[in-house]
């Protein structure tokens, strides 16, 4: 008997965090600017055609409450939990399981969502891994708020590639492969 493993074009991963655990380290009025820009960059990716949306939560044991908070997008969205790992082993298990359990042509991951990142942003990255191996966006930190990838690649998940923008892209050059950035 054959197995269907679905064929998905183009999917989406959003990572966010239950605005409580950044209320008890970044202060209340962070957490709450955090959570509306969440629930701004899911209703912008919502609109986005053609695109296959997954909301991937931190912490893992939080499913209770983060339905509670984007319940709104559970018709639109699948909702998965984090791997419990530092932030690139939550990027490789997020690409891994979307590149394992389906036929997908194009994968973006917004590790930090940034009203930067709207729609137009959004399909600019997915028509970029037609000509390009790799999407990268910067964050107001210098890490990658988004990656965007067409197939995989294991050197993007060596210790120190996804530390910041220029040791992605150093990575990417290292390895002959295309980058392009956004801004």
């Amino acid at each position: 008997m054959d197995t269907l493993v679905p064929e998905i074009e183009k999917a989406l991963i959003v990572f966010v965090t239950l605005p409580a655990v950044l209320a008890g380290s970044a202060g209340d009025s962070a957490a709450q600017d955090y959570q509306r820009t969440v629930e701004s960059q899911l209703t912008e990716i919502a609109a986005c055609d053609g695109v296959t949306p997954y909301v991937f939560f931190d912490p893992p044991e939080a499913d209770e409450e983060i339905a509670e908070w984007l319940g709104a997008f559970e018709d639109r969205f699948a909702f998965a939990a984090h791997v419990d790992e530092e932030p690139a082993a939550q990027i490789k298990a997020a690409f891994r399981r979307i590149f394992n359990r389906n036929a997908t042509q194009k994968v973006v991951v917004i590790t930090s969502p940034s009203s930067r990142l709207n729609r137009q942003a959004i399909a600019d990255a997915f028509a970029a891994l037609d000509a390009t191996d790799l999407v990268i966006a910067p964050s107001t930190g210098n890490s990658c708020s988004l990656i965007g990838i067409s197939k995989w690649h294991p050197w993007l998940f060596e210790a120190g590639v996804l530390d910041s923008v220029e040791s992605t892209h150093q990575a990417a050059v290292t390895a002959n492969a295309t980058v392009t950035r956004l801004s």
